[in-house]
């Protein structure tokens, strides 16, 4: 049995220029991939978590913020805003890039990449959440600890 996100957000819930998404989220499996995100429609616009093996990135744009799972339970969140994205994964922040512009348009959360392209997320999701705006490092850390 599966779950779907339909309306999962709009442009007046979802911030372009800066937020952080958040996920408590469960992989089934190391094998495979799976992805789960905001975008506007399409597989350019987006800030994107994706998981391949035990890679981990997350995905603003063409800004890719990488670490490596240790396991398939975890706290994470992505932060973007104008040259500052980060992201945190149980309790540390694990990947940090200082330039780099934001998204536009993001008005959708979706359980793929994005884009119609057939790339879903496959696994147990236990809290999701979107902020409208960057939250501080301690902020980012107490979120994801686990």
């Amino acid at each position: 049995m599966s779950e779907v996100c339909d309306n999962g957000g709009n442009n007046q819930v979802i911030n372009s220029t800066e937020g952080v998404l958040f996920a408590d989220i469960e992989f089934l499996t190391f094998t495979g991939g799976d992805y789960l995100g905001l975008n506007d429609g399409s597989n350019t616009q987006r800030v994107l978590i994706e998981r391949s093996g035990t890679s981990l990135r997350g995905n603003i744009n063409s800004i890719q913020l990488t670490s490596t799972l240790s396991s398939l339970n975890n706290k994470l969140a992505i932060k973007w805003k104008l040259n500052d994205f980060q992201m945190y994964l149980n309790g540390v922040k694990v990947s940090e890039i200082t330039s780099g512009g934001v998204p536009s348009g993001l008005d959708r959360l979706e359980f793929e990449i994005g884009g119609g392209l057939g790339l879903f997320f496959y696994g147990k999701v236990k809290q999701l959440q979107v902020y409208k705006t960057a939250l501080s490092n301690s902020e980012l850390a107490t979120l994801t600890t686990i």
